[in-house]
């Protein structure tokens, strides 16, 4: 019975070519439609869940500013250097600290300029970032005690500002004060978003707050926990120290906010699932649709 069935298949499909041609292009299509778009809402969510993570390693980032309230982030008393010494003296299980300001600046070599973000911060903002050396060198102790005018840019600035040459020894003016180059970054090229995550260049906090900026205030403290560690637990104690230090009563909201990457990566991963799930119900329509034209072709 199955054999004479698979004969007389056959048959049919040999004197109907066309539409046997037709019929298969249409299962082909659809089919690879289910396939093409749950990879690529997969593929999609991984690349935004990989970028968060090449942020940094188990890492929180203090800022001023309510979490629930954008407008309090404009009036919020800002971090000091003293915070981040706090943090690091008196929680334990952190790899690194590292304070940081940051300013739009124009930095300008012979008869090139280029605009850029500029970052006051220490050489632990390299470990908490994730940030590898391709040329050249961190700051030396003595530089950041200091504050001397050395830097670190980004590939997208040795780019406009040398080219392809070797920017190390090179001085170059940033904003109102001459800086030499100590080193230069490795790329990490463009962010899913669009943003050019090399276009910026580094200095040491002190340098920053002295020379350009004549505050001693810090704009955002980045924390990196040990491997192992309770990210929550670390969190829970950031956020109580953090109150003590700024006089908070009992009952107050916060005036600073404690971001965990890892739940930002927990949000993407969920956003991601559920949009996965979404197209594939789409394409599964589609192809039922299909299926039933193809049921009235034959």
């Amino acid at each position: 019975m199955i054999t004479a069935t698979i004969i007389l298949a056959f048959r049919s499909l040999r004197r109907n070519p066309l539409r046997s041609f037709l019929t298969t292009i249409g299962i082909v299509i659809g089919v690879a439609s289910v396939i093409a778009m749950v990879t690529l809402a997969r593929g999609a969510s991984a690349r935004v869940t990989s970028e968060i993570s090449s942020l940094g390693n188990n890492l929180l980032i203090l800022v001023p500013g309510a979490a629930r309230r954008v407008s309090v982030a404009s009036t919020a008393q800002p971090f000091t250097l003293a915070d981040a010494t706090a943090i690091r003296a008196e929680i334990p299980n952190l790899a690194a600290v590292a304070p940081s300001v940051g300013m739009g600046g124009q930095v300008v070599f012979g008869d090139r300029n280029w605009r850029t973000g500029v970052t006051g911060a220490t050489n632990d903002y390299f470990r908490v970032r994730n940030w590898a050396l391709g040329l050249g060198r961190e700051f030396s102790e003595a530089e950041l005690r200091a504050g001397s005018p050395v830097c670190v840019v980004g590939e997208t600035v040795r780019r406009n500002l040398f080219d392809d040459g070797d920017p190390i020894g090179a001085r170059i003016r940033v904003a109102t004060i001459s800086c030499e180059i100590i080193g230069v970054l490795e790329s990490k090229g463009q962010s899913t978003f669009g943003e050019d995550q090399d276009d910026f260049m580094v200095m040491p906090l002190l340098a920053m707050q002295r020379r350009l900026l004549g505050s001693e205030n810090v704009g955002v403290i980045a924390v990196s926990a040990a491997e192992g560690a309770d990210t929550n637990e670390i969190k829970a104690e950031l956020e109580l120290l953090m109150r003590q230090r700024r006089r908070i009563r009992e009952g107050d909201e916060s005036d600073f906010s404690v971001r965990d990457l890892k739940e930002v990566t927990q949000i993407v991963g969920i956003v991601g699932s559920v949009l996965t799930t979404l197209l594939g119900a789409i394409a599964a329509v589609s192809l039922l649709v299909g299926g039933i034209g193809i049921m009235n072709i034959m």
